[in-house]
């Protein structure tokens, strides 16, 4: 009541955190883009989730970025197919 929040499409008001975490998205993704340009498109999801993980769990240790994506996969399954399936 009294702030204006930005309106979605359908004119649901949208609260600060949801503006910030749309913002730096998008901020994000650009990046990633620009970093991953000529990859293919598995190696160019790789930097995204890489980049948002590092940004979400403020750590660069590949078991906290992982922890940070809150994917459906055991830790370890994610750590040996990491370095594999991206090197070189």
């Amino acid at each position: 009541m009294g702030k204006d929040f930005p309106q979605k499409q359908g004119g649901a008001p949208m609260n600060n955190d949801i503006v910030i975490r749309e913002k730096v998205n998008e901020q994000l993704t650009k990046f990633s883009e620009s970093l991953s340009k000529g990859l293919n498109k598995p190696k160019r999801g790789f930097i995204h989730q890489i980049l948002f993980g590092i940004q979400a769990s403020k750590d660069i240790k590949l078991s906290e970025i992982a922890r940070s994506l809150q994917e459906r996969i055991k830790l370890i399954k994610i750590r040996n197919k990491t370095p594999s399936a991206y090197a070189g």
